[in-house]
């Protein structure tokens, strides 16, 4: 292959750059799917590869009806495959290994996700939207090509770097699955690509860890009705707790959990005043006596607490207008105090809501936590990424000045306008991650061809 030929393959991968959450595609490979590594010992990381090997075995066995169900399947089967290469290369111990072993756990979580909605597309069952509506013609055809484009992509872009640097793998993970992200997306009915939605943190999320309410790896299965649970818990929330759990039979344990959820996040909330807690430790203890009515209401209102909390320790403040959000979140969390709050008698509705308004202070904080630098961009790709994070702070202040409108107007949930609020912010902010993302993959690049850095650098 000439030289030309190499640079223009190469830069067309770094116009695939997306967050490393995202993901690609290859086509169907037929070839024997190897065997796990053997490392002298079951582990985590050897059981998901024969759960692997064994699921690749089953759909490379599959004779596709049509065209689409072969490219739904191509799919299926490259996700498990980059799964798989990054278990391998992480199933030794430390931390260069750990890192991709986690990389290969989030996507082989994902799969299952990605399979439903494979299938949904083929069969035609698929519906979007609020109302549910099926997919439209439009949305199935774009869909299926960006499939395509993962099934053809990810493993040119997997090829380009040494996978056993962590640094090269995720940057060459980012621009591998960024189709199947985009694909994701449409067939959720988002406009663009964002995470796949795995249950295990990010490298993001374990570097702001320390600004969270409670650790990412703080245990799911702890009892609720163990006295040292509730040990801190405001007095209303305490006793109600207290009382549940002496009646085993009717006690509650994830509606306990809720509310403690709750109560702890109000305790950390310093800005709230003495009254405003007191409501919240009578609406908490009435969730745990039998309120289950409110039970999805006092959950988005917890999470919007620890979010607001988070966005709070990243010291914004200047470039906001805090009594605005301050006054937004209070109607969240005191709806009945509002003559304003659209949906106050309906807490399904309202928490949907307040999960829109989180979303929203969940992308401010990450943009202000996100590691940002400049260094080895051009100067054209220095100008862009300005011209980028000056988008992203028009985005931003649109979407804070139209915040409350989420909470205040009847059509909050169905207006095309405040229905992308969220989404224009979000995807500004997914601009700024891919010319941040940039230098990963030039660095990937460079680590293995140093020559070919400098081509994918200049383009």
């Amino acid at each position: 292959m000439s030289r030309r030929t190499t640079a223009a393959l190469i830069a067309t991968l770094a116009l695939s750059l997306c967050t490393p959450e995202r993901a690609s595609a290859q086509t169907l490979r037929l070839d024997a799917v190897p065997q796990s590594p053997a490392l002298g010992e079951v582990t985590a990381v050897t059981m998901m590869l024969e759960t692997l090997n064994e699921e690749l075995r089953a759909l490379e066995a599959k004779q596709p009806e049509s065209a689409d169900d072969r490219t739904a399947i191509d799919a299926r089967v490259e996700l498990r495959r980059i799964a798989r290469d990054f278990l391998i290369r992480g199933a030794e111990p430390g931390p260069p290994h750990d890192a991709l072993a986690m990389q290969g756990f989030r996507l082989a979580d994902v799969r299952r996700r990605v399979d439903v909605l494979a299938n949904g597309l083929v069969d035609g069952t698929i519906t979007v939207g609020e109302p549910p509506r099926p997919l439209g013609v439009r949305e199935r055809d774009v869909a299926m090509r960006r499939l395509r484009r993962f099934v053809d992509i990810a493993p040119k872009a997997l090829a380009a770097a040494r996978l056993d640097d962590p640094v090269q793998a995720e940057a060459a993970l980012a621009a591998a699955i960024t189709p199947l992200c985009d694909a994701v997306a449409t067939l959720e009915g988002k406009l663009s690509g964002d995470a796949l939605g795995s249950g295990w943190p990010t490298q993001a999320d374990l570097a702001s860890a320390a600004l969270r309410s409670t650790p990412i790896s703080q245990p799911t299965d702890t009892d609720p009705c163990e006295p040292a649970s509730r040990a801190s818990a405001m007095p209303r929330t305490a006793a109600a707790i207290a009382e549940r759990c002496a009646q085993p039979e009717i006690a509650d344990n994830a509606t306990i959990a809720i509310a403690l959820d709750l109560d702890t996040s109000a305790r950390a909330a310093d800005w709230l005043t003495k009254g405003e807690r007191e409501t919240i430790d009578t609406n908490a203890a009435a969730l745990v006596r039998g309120d289950v009515r409110v039970r999805s209401l006092r959950a988005a209102q917890s999470e919007l607490l620890s979010t607001e909390r988070r966005f709070a320790a990243t010291k914004a403040g200047k470039d906001i207008d805090r009594l605005q959000l301050d006054a937004t979140v209070r109607r969240a969390l005191f709806p009945e105090a509002f003559t304003d709050v659209a949906f106050a008698d309906d807490p399904e509705r309202l928490a949907r809501a307040i999960r829109r308004v989180t979303e929203a202070i969940d992308i401010a904080t990450r943009f202000r936590l996100r590691e940002s630098s400049d260094d080895g961009l051009s100067r054209d790709i220095k100008t862009l990424k300005r011209d980028f994070e000056k988008a992203y702070r028009r985005s931003e202040a649109t979407t804070f000045a139209r915040l409350q409108a989420l909470l205040t107007d009847t059509d909050a949930l169905t207006s095309p306008e405040l229905v992308t609020l969220v989404t224009a912010t979000r995807d500004a902010l997914g601009d700024l991650d891919r010319v941040d993302g940039s230098r990963r993959l030039i660095d990937a690049v460079g680590g293995a061809r140093p020559q070919a850095g400098k081509i994918v650098a200049g383009h």
